[in-house]
């Protein structure tokens, strides 16, 4: 409970009620431990970084991404790639120099 009572305190955390806090909590312990062994990787010198628990550590990677960027992830693949048509007709080839482009 120590890390997790101290991450809510650094990071100024409060949750809408028990059930929010216990999903952020699961998802906050996942992060640790994946911090803590990769901090050890690093420790033994397998790879050149370390991490460390942020304001962040109690949201999904979907989440953050979200977050920061405003980008939903989807879940599930498409089941079809959408198809688009050419409208109008193509030429063969298109010289740019008539088009100033070079």
């Amino acid at each position: 409970a120590g890390e997790w009572e101290n991450f809510k305190q650094t990071f100024g955390k409060s949750y809408a009620n028990s059930e929010d806090e216990s999903h952020r909590r699961s998802i906050f312990e996942d992060k640790l431990k994946f911090i803590q062994e990769h901090n050890e990787r690093y420790d033994k010198g397998e790879v050149s970084y370390f991490l460390k628990i942020n304001g962040f550590s109690d949201m999904t990677h979907e989440e953050l991404i979200a977050t920061k960027t405003g980008v939903s992830m989807k879940t599930e693949p498409l089941a079809e790639l959408p198809k688009s048509k050419p409208s109008g007709d193509l030429v063969n080839a298109i010289d740019w120099r008539t088009h100033g482009a070079v």
